[in-house]
């Protein structure tokens, strides 16, 4: 357990400083930036709690709408995707369910169910942002 909190507190702090000091600085085209934090709420135990995964949510949006100087528009957009997140998971389970104690990756669930997951979880977090 405290193995698994450790390993999340590193993520979250690498991908919030990847976000503000290169990503944020990255644009595509002129106006599209890489968002490679939400990829921490995509990547959060099963187990967490509901209440639990909306204030990670929050502090993780909060803090890229203070280092990007924007009046919420992220913390909006990565809590609707934390919202949305039990829900998604209850529609794409496998057929015998999540094993206890396994992660949304690859190696436990295939290809593709990890891009329905990862693909839904970002249209949502960009539908709340850009509209």
């Amino acid at each position: 357990m405290i193995k698994v909190f450790s390993r999340n507190i590193l993520r979250f702090i690498f991908l919030l400083l990847l976000q503000v000091l290169v990503l944020d600085h990255i644009n595509f085209g002129g106006f599209v930036n890489p968002y490679l934090f939400i990829l921490f709420i995509i990547l959060l135990p099963f187990e967490t709690p509901n209440w639990l995964l909306l204030v990670i949510a929050f502090i993780l949006g909060i803090s890229i709408d203070i280092f990007n100087n924007s009046p919420g528009i992220q913390t909006a957009a990565t809590l609707a995707m934390a919202y949305a997140r039990p829900f998604l998971l209850k529609v794409i389970s496998p057929r015998d369910g999540y094993e206890p104690g396994t992660f949304p990756r690859l190696y436990y669930y295939g290809f593709s169910w990890f891009f329905k997951y990862s693909v839904f979880m970002v249209l949502i977090h960009h539908f709340t942002y850009f509209i």
